[in-house]
């Protein structure tokens, strides 16, 4: 996908899924249009780091997360429907120390670096196309926001969401992030949060 294209690359499929509305959000627009995704994980591995991630209709697939010890010791791969390699995770890199890599967005570099915790560990900041963006936790999910010091009232933009619900993961995320290009961040980043690895 293309962060300057004004039509993102939907992994392979020509249309998106059905999309819903975020019923909440702190966002001055509570009610934009979102993309909703699920982790699917295999019957075997039970993980997310071993996943299909598909769309609200429940199958259809946008992206294919694969960990395998066999083929590729220490890397987790992220490709689209149709095959394209859009990011890697190393868990063992330089020092023990975890590596992300997101094509065409993100070279390679230390999770801590990407997702710097902030002094007080109440948030993370995230660095994309040269600007940053704010992981924090809300009630039971953990929502990205673009923090605009002007925005209207002192209030951050809401641009995505992870939920997470007995086994299954959801990720929300607006129209405005995917233009931004954070799709397939944001997809790393969730797999990164919810992969029950320590990541700094």
């Amino acid at each position: 996908m293309h962060s300057n294209s004004s039509s993102p690359e939907y992994s392979g499929r020509t249309t998106p899924t059905q999309r819903r509305r975020i019923p909440r959000s702190p966002s001055p627009n509570p009610y934009e249009e979102v993309l909703s995704l699920q982790f699917v994980c295999r019957r075997k591995s039970r993980s997310i780091l071993n996943c299909t991630v598909v769309g609200s209709d429940g199958y259809t697939p946008y992206f294919h997360i694969v960990t395998s010890a066999d083929v590729d010791p220490g890397n987790t791969l992220f490709r689209t429907n149709n095959g394209r390699s859009v990011a890697a995770i190393e868990w063992r890199g330089e020092c023990g120390a975890v590596y992300v890599q997101v094509h065409g967005a993100v070279p390679k570099q230390r999770v801590s670096k990407w997702l710097g915790v902030s002094a007080d560990t109440s948030y993370r900041m995230m660095y994309a196309h040269e600007a940053q963006y704010v992981w924090a936790p809300q009630s039971n999910s953990i929502c990205m926001y673009n923090w605009n010091s002007s925005a209207v009232g002192g209030v951050p933009q809401l641009l995505a969401r992870i939920d997470k619900e007995d086994c299954a993961v959801h990720l929300e995320i607006t129209q405005e992030a995917i233009n931004r290009g954070l799709l397939e961040m944001t997809v790393v980043a969730a797999t990164l949060f919810q992969s029950g690895c320590t990541v700094d």
